[in-house]
């Protein structure tokens, strides 16, 4: 977490050490220490002392004192928090916004948050706007791009950050939602097919291909019916013909592929091998292009 104060970043960090876990500073100083922590978020530290949460600031002082029975999400300045018998929505200070009426099972689905239950129901938490909304689907997935895959009778629709149904859980097959597109297939047998957010048709995929994107500097991996991987542009164009047997995502301007005898190498942004295939294993290229 970074914030800035009067010219200078606080940089924190978790870390673990023996039995115990520290926030630390950048240059490895202890800032505080607990049984638990969570990850230091918008100048605010979650720890647990017993069996309560509570909260400190970055010098390691107390903004609430343990009183949480659990703390399930944190995102900007809010925090979904079980108290007592209730579920609550509160800010960094502590303050409860809106009590959130649910059972101990629900799952609360935040705009960055997914948070696991048993026999679950899906809750669709606006921290910013304070309200909530109960999802009616067999399944929700994480919020993407402002959209989320919903499941209904073992069919996929989507929905948007509002919980509005943007189209309805009729289809056989959906992708997550890239940062234009959401992409399906009505039934297995059809082509893929992507939308914008408008609902509009973008491109439709030749008959066979399935897309397994995500699109990462503007391309996206699909796959042929012979299981062989390639890449598309984000118009639907083939970009790199389907017949390597693995490629990874674009990082950098450069993407593993995999050749037919399983060695390693390197496709440039045009889908040129420009590095051959002779290495066993290799990585993504860093930052600092190494």
């Amino acid at each position: 977490d970074s914030r800035s104060h009067i010219g200078r970043v606080v940089l924190i960090a978790r870390v673990k050490k023996d039995s115990s876990e520290y926030y630390i500073n950048l240059f490895g100083e202890y800032i505080f220490k607990s049984d638990e922590l969570l990850d230091f978020k918008n100048g605010i530290g979650v720890f647990k002392k017993g069996n309560l949460w509570g909260l400190i600031d970055e010098n390691g002082e107390e903004i609430v004192a343990p009183e949480f029975k659990k703390v399930l999400a944190h995102e900007g300045n809010y925090l979904i928090v079980k108290k007592d018998t209730g579920m609550y929505l509160i800010n960094n200070t502590g303050k409860i916004i809106q009590e959130i009426l649910s059972n101990e099972n629900d799952v609360i689905l935040t705009p960055y948050t997914l948070i696991n239950g048993i026999n679950a129901s899906y809750f669709l938490i606006d921290v910013f706007k304070s309200s909530y909304k109960n999802l009616f689907y067999d399944e929700v997935g994480d919020i993407s791009n402002g959209f989320s895959v919903v499941k209904k009778e073992n069919l996929y629709g989507y929905i948007d950050i509002d919980g509005n149904e943007v189209f309805p859980p009729n289809n056989s097959f959906v992708t997550l939602p890239t940062h234009q597109h959401l992409i399906f297939q009505k039934n297995l047998t059809d082509n893929f097919i992507a939308y914008d957010f408008s609902q509009n048709i973008q491109f439709s995929l030749a008959s066979g291909v399935k897309f397994l994107g995500p699109f990462s500097e503007s391309k996206a991996k699909v796959m042929d019916t012979k299981g062989r991987m390639g890449f598309i542009d984000e118009k639907g164009q083939s970009l790199v013909e389907c017949k390597y047997l693995l490629v990874g995502d674009y990082k950098n301007e450069r993407s593993i592929y995999q050749n037919s005898i399983g060695l390693f190498g390197y496709l440039d942004e045009k889908g040129a091998e420009i590095i051959p295939a002779i290495y066993q294993w290799v990585s993504n290229f860093d930052d600092s292009g190494y």
